[in-house]
């Protein structure tokens, strides 16, 4: 995801990531996202199979749009991309004007 970021010609709409990856933690990845694009620009919904509500204020600290747990049904994620993908555009609408 961070290699992509840094050599995009095009930036993504939305990224959907999982909390905990192989290598790095979402978390951290989520705040160099955040340090290159804010929440307006490019919005991050975060998933994880952990329920605590400790966890889930850190991702919403670190700068996740959203957050859904697993297992999640597919038709909110789906409802949650389009309302975010839809804000997106309510803002980049408005910085037109």
């Amino acid at each position: 995801c961070l290699e992509y970021l840094e050599d995009c010609e095009l930036l993504p709409d939305l990224i959907v990531m999982d909390l905990m990856m192989p290598k790095v933690c979402g978390e951290k990845v989520c705040e160099v996202v955040r340090e290159l694009y804010p929440l307006n620009v490019l919005p991050i919904i975060m998933l994880s199979a952990r329920k605590d509500t400790d966890k889930v204020i850190e991702c919403f600290r670190c700068g996740a749009s959203d957050f859904v747990h697993k297992p999640f049904n597919s038709r909110e994620l789906l409802e949650r991309i389009n309302l975010h993908l839809e804000m997106r555009k309510l803002c980049k609408d408005a910085v037109v004007r």
